[in-house]
């Protein structure tokens, strides 16, 4: 209680002012709005006077009543509370004036009109210490047109830029009071930044002095009513009482008063002839006292072109009468020649015939105002032109914008001015998105920066970085500057640099996969060699059993289907085309269904409907098989929780004319079109336009790479057809992949070999894989052959050097460990050059069979081979060789 004892210190005799003003100027609704959350508030208490023991809550009542103090925070509050009403530019500076004059008594008003100054800012410095028992106010300075005053707070009272804006319009209104012009306050000092005192400067053009002088003396007459108010006058109102009245029966008197009026001063006969001038006059135009009075007109100062603009013909009586009617701003020329600015005031001397004429120099205020009005050019000239939209907003409101954010939107001139700033944005959770990080950002640095979206004219979105400051640090509501950048393209190329790096990161997944597929490719057929050697082999010997041929016709079959899998890895790898060839369609749909029969749910059921009467395409029959079995695979991912129905559907369509199917556009032809459709879950839109994009997948990371799809693609475009989708959100989806028919006969089966081809020559085998070996052996001497086998290089070089003429044919491995194959066959070369060689390899991807010619090789071939195949190409090598003209027809005795 002591402690809010203690902090009642300002009277309410300081608030009846400003609530009357309130009320005057905003009727009651505005003296609520000033109080609300004040009234009836433990917060803020209120101490009587008279007994200073009692304290409570502040009633309304007590507003008005000047027994009573209030509390620091009541007034701080009380102040703040006075924007709610008053929105000018700078409220509590009016509501400060306005407050001071409703709490001036009519006399005192009148008396402002004739006392000094200096009395009057004495007087209410006086008044104002009691009234606060907080501070203290000090006049340190005061002449003819400024005054500078401090006010010294006790420890501890709290102040606010509120606070020191009333003072300061308090003292202005003094100032204004006594008739000053263009009256002007500012803080120079301030508790709120280090300061030890508050000090304000107030500064204004000195008013008319005889205007004054000859109200003063009006008012001298009527002294004797007003005896009572200027017994509060102090010695200067008295001394210039004296003034006046010797004014009227001295000139040396007056001359006094003349000189010291602090502006350029005259006295101008009705004829304009300048009578007497003051040194300050003389210092203006230059010319000398004896060239001025009773010579020289007023007016002759003023440019002939400048006058000639007020009237052509103007007489001397007009020229006072147009300068008389208000204040004016014009040109002079000194005797020097150079031009001047001047502000001017004319006051008719009563009963005399002569006029006051009162100039200032402006000079260097218009030479400021041109300085400001050219950088406002030039400001205005970058703020037309700049390529990045800038913009202005207060209260939230598009104050102003530049040409470049109407292009930029879409939108014609002036449409965005005074528009709300939400209307930029697409929806109102990113402009309060927006809207808070840059606040964060403006109270934490002072400016901000982030990147959102705006809505064009046309709803299409854009996206910006936006760039806010405000215009004054210490009161955001007087606007914020903005700048908002397109930065639509730079998205879109960082969108692509990234995606550019998750294709360099496949690519490079990919080009290590290729590496790791040739090392498993040799092996993996090498595999497959013996697979399908001794399994055709196995073939012949049960003969007499067709159930066991039958599975082990299977086992090859499979062996064959792997064979071609490991070639397209090969050619995935190497991103080669891979052979084509005509391809019927049914027979390896037939085949790759029983494939995925195996892996389906029982919950999904399958449909066929083989129609097409044409099927036969042109293309590689293991990429179509990757086609099917992907698009199945998909279609088995989407009914894997509820089932449902996956149908295959292959059928003819012919185009007459150009078609547009999907992003493919098709030739008139006759196409085979397969349809792989599901009832699974379907694909939002937004999803189903990027399914073929390389690497794009909405699956987990074990799931799928996203190359599925894109490959489906790429083999379609590659093969002259087209994909399409047909998608909706729980409603299934269906793919459509076209492919032209083609009329190339497949290559029958009378030119491929159908039996093996048998031999008695001699035959040198090398492969370090004694699988292979002992498999390759066993089959070629069931053709007849004989065959010495070696799984050594070096000891098969070192067998035919010594008995070099004792083989037809080396049929030797590429992959081998200390010499290769193809290092083998050059020495055997050297000893025997006729000697035909087959070079044979699982997977060699830094030769060629163009290059192994070019060593002296008569044939590379690729495993695995089956035994009608290799024995073709051994016996058309071992027939070539024998009617060459350089060689003999080999021995047939074996070694």
């Amino acid at each position: 209680m002591q402690n809010a004892l203690m902090a009642k210190d300002i009277s309410c005799y300081n608030f009846i002012g400003l609530l009357a003003y309130v009320r005057t100027r905003f009727g009651d609704k505005g003296v609520d709005e000033i109080l609300a959350g004040l009234i009836d508030n433990d917060r803020y208490l209120i101490q009587d006077k008279h007994n200073p023991a009692q304290i409570g809550p502040v009633r309304k009542s007590h507003l008005i009543d000047s027994a009573y103090w209030v509390s620091n925070d009541f007034s701080i509050h009380l102040l703040r509370n006075v924007r709610r009403v008053e929105k000018g530019p700078y409220p509590l500076m009016t509501a400060g004036a306005g407050a001071f004059r409703e709490n001036l008594s009519k006399g005192i008003m009148f008396i402002s009109r004739i006392a000094s100054i200096e009395f009057l800012a004495k007087k209410a410095a006086h008044i104002n210490e009691q009234l606060n028992r907080t501070k203290t106010v000090k006049l340190t300075h005061i002449n003819n047109d400024s005054l500078e005053f401090e006010l010294h707070y006790k420890p501890g009272f709290k102040i606010t830029n509120d606070v020191c804006e009333w003072n300061l319009g308090i003292y202005a209104e003094i100032v204004r009071m006594t008739g000053a012009m263009n009256v002007r306050g500012e803080e120079i000092q301030c508790l709120l930044t280090g300061s030890t005192v508050c000090k304000f400067k107030i500064t204004w053009t000195y008013a008319n002095v005889f205007k004054r002088i000859f109200k003063g003396i009006r008012t001298w007459l009527i002294r004797a009513q007003i005896k009572d108010l200027l017994a509060d006058h102090e010695k200067m109102v008295k001394e210039r009482d004296l003034l006046i009245d010797e004014l009227t029966q001295s000139e040396k008197r007056y001359r006094g008063v003349f000189e010291n009026t602090g502006t350029a001063t005259a006295i101008i006969d009705q004829d304009g002839i300048i009578s007497y001038v003051n040194q300050e006059f003389i210092n203006l135009v230059g010319y000398k006292k004896n060239e001025l009075e009773r010579v020289q007109k007023w007016y002759s100062f003023i440019p002939k072109t400048d006058i000639a603009k007020i009237s052509s013909s103007a007489t001397s009586v007009d020229l006072l009468a147009f300068f008389r009617d208000k204040a004016r701003e014009f040109k002079i020329v000194d005797k020097s020649g150079t031009t001047k600015y001047v502000l001017s005031k004319i006051g008719v001397i009563p009963d005399a015939k002569k006029s006051v004429l009162s100039l200032t120099d402006i000079t260097k205020r218009k030479q400021a105002e041109e300085a400001v009005r050219e950088k406002e050019a030039n400001l205005s000239s970058i703020f037309r032109v700049a390529p990045i939209g800038i913009g202005v907003v207060a209260h939230n409101r598009l104050i102003s914008v530049n040409r470049t954010i109407y292009e930029m939107l879409g939108y014609d001139q002036d449409i965005l001015l005074n528009k709300h700033i939400r209307f930029l944005f697409n929806d109102e959770e990113e402009f309060t998105r927006t809207s808070k990080l840059l606040m964060e950002q403006i109270r934490e640095l002072g400016t901000g920066t982030i990147e959102t979206k705006w809505r064009r004219k046309n709803h299409r979105l854009v996206d910006i970085q936006l760039r806010i400051t405000p215009i004054d640090h210490l009161n955001l509501s007087s606007g914020l500057t903005f700048t908002a950048l397109d930065i639509s393209e730079r998205i879109v190329a960082q969108k692509e640099r990234e995606q550019l790096g998750i294709q360099l990161r496949q690519a490079q997944k990919m080009e290590a996969i290729g590496t790791l597929a040739g090392g498993i490719a040799h092996d993996f057929n090498n595999i497959l060699a013996a697979i399908i050697g001794y399994t055709e082999m196995t073939i012949e010997d049960l003969a007499e059993n067709p159930a066991a041929k039958r599975r082990l016709d299977q086992v090859l079959k499979a062996s064959f289907r792997a064979r071609e899998l490991v070639s397209q890895i090969l050619t995935f790898s190497r991103q080669t085309d891979g052979e084509k060839h005509p391809v019927r369609m049914k027979p390896l749909i037939k085949e790759a269904l029983k494939l995925l029969r195996a892996t389906l749910p029982t919950t999904i059921e399958i449909v066929e409907n083989l129609n097409a009467g044409f099927d036969r395409v042109y293309a590689n029959s293991t990429q179509i098989h990757q086609v099917l079995m992907n698009l199945c695979t998909n279609a088995k991912q989407a009914m894997r929780q509820d089932g449902g129905t996956l149908t295959i559907k292959l059928e003819n369509e012919t185009y007459k004319t150009e078609q547009t199917i999907g992003h493919f556009h098709l030739i008139p032809r006759l196409y085979v079109r397969l349809t792989v459709a599901d009832t699974g879950h379907g694909m939002p839109r937004e999803i189903a336009e990027r399914i073929f994009d390389p690497y794009f997948t909405t699956k987990g990371k074990t799931e799928g790479t996203g190359l599925g799809l894109s490959m489906v693609h790429g083999i379609a475009q590659d093969n002259g057809g087209a994909v399409s989708v047909e998608t909706d959100l729980g409603k299934g989806t269906r793919f459509e992949v076209y492919l032209p028919v083609t009329d190339i006969k497949a290559v029958p089966d009378s030119q491929r070999p159908q039996i093996a081809l048998t031999g008695t020559e001699r035959i040198l085998l090398v492969d370090d894989e004694e699988l292979l070996a002992s498999v390759y052996k066993d089959m070629l001497e069931g053709l007849g052959y004989h065959v010495i086998t070696k799984t050594n290089s070096h000891d098969a070089l070192k067998l035919f050097e010594s008995h070099p003429d004792d083989f037809d044919l080396v049929l030797t491995d590429y992959t081998m460990p200390n010499l290769t194959g193809l290092q083998l066959a050059e020495a055997i070369l050297k000893i025997r050059s006729d000697t035909p060689v087959i070079l044979c390899s699982g997977y060699a991807e830094d030769i060629t069979p163009e290059f192994v010619k070019s060593r002296g090789v008569r044939k590379m071939v690729t495993k695995p081979l089956v035994k009608n195949e290799m024995s073709a190409v051994i016996r058309r090598v071992l027939d070539e060789s024998a009617r060459r003209p350089d060689g003999d027809t080999a021995p047939k005795t074996p070694a």
